[in-house]
């Protein structure tokens, strides 16, 4: 489920460690966002940003991500 925070930690996980089994790959960041009929949903690593931008608002998506190293 696209909704569930355990959907996003497999999922970025998985892509971490398929990065990392390159040695060309060094650091990365990602914003991974579904949008689907029930809302706007997803996960952020690094310093990137997810927007939402229309006529009435422009609003930053990712303003509550975590920022220090786990």
């Amino acid at each position: 489920d696209l909704h569930k925070p355990k959907f996003w930690i497999t999922t970025f996980k998985k892509l971490d460690d398929l990065l990392f089994q390159h040695e060309k790959v060094c650091e990365t960041t990602l914003v991974a966002l579904a949008v689907t009929p029930r809302g706007i949903c997803g996960a952020s690593v690094g310093d990137s940003v997810a927007w939402l931008v229309n006529s009435r608002e422009t609003r930053v998506l990712t303003s509550g991500q975590y920022k220090g190293f786990l």
